[in-house]
């Protein structure tokens, strides 16, 4: 027997009005006490927060950035100071973090140098768990056509302060990008009168 067409629409809509047929909320985060996000995370909630919607212009950055900020994913971590971003603006690109010079990670054979596994572990767990803000200075790119950027994250802030802290990292100031020179050298200092990191370790 067929049923009218009409017929089988007030059939559908009444399901649906009583959850016999659930459509699904592509902005649904599956957590009945925070409102939807799109993020398609339902583990921790809403996630549509200030982290997403801040005012960029907020972040640490250089006095005449080359670039605007954008909002990014980390694909890959090369090593403590040098990763593969998904950028908002474009296709992917290779960031070489600003400020900051980790030990080398070891290529064709030759030997890690002291304390380069633990600065890429460190980036590793800052950096690929939630998306990052990059900024910029006054230069954008370097020899290697890298995208020169400062890096920060919702829960550590000034990634570089971080690094520098913890000892994974020295200072590396490379002229026109210096805005934050003084800044880092004084966090620099205060972990080598600690022995934190590779101050202890490699010297």
């Amino acid at each position: 027997m067929r049923h009218p067409p009409a017929l089988l629409w007030i059939v559908l809509l009444a399901l649906v009005g009583y959850g016999g047929i659930c459509p699904t909320d592509p902005l649904d985060d599956d957590d009945d006490s925070a409102a939807d996000d799109d993020t398609g995370d339902d583990d921790a909630g809403d996630d549509d927060d200030s982290w997403y919607d801040l005012d960029p212009s907020t972040l640490p950055q250089g006095p005449d950035p080359c670039q605007a900020p954008q909002l990014v994913t980390v694909l890959q971590v090369f090593d403590g100071d040098t990763a593969l971003m998904d950028m908002a603006s474009g296709p992917h690109e290779s960031i070489r973090i600003i400020g900051i010079d980790t030990p080398e990670m070891g290529y064709k054979g030759e030997p890690d140098e002291c304390y380069a596994q633990e600065a890429k572990a460190y980036a590793e767990q800052e950096l690929t768990a939630d998306k990052v803000w990059v900024t910029f200075d006054h230069e954008c790119r370097d020899y290697y056509d890298r995208l020169l950027a400062y890096v920060h994250t919702r829960d550590g802030g000034f990634f570089e302060i971080g690094a520098l802290s913890g000892g994974y990292a020295r200072t590396l100031a490379i002229s026109p990008n210096t805005s934050y020179e003084d800044e880092f050298a004084q966090t620099e200092s205060a972990a080598m009168a600690t022995d934190a990191g590779l101050w202890g370790e490699c010297y």
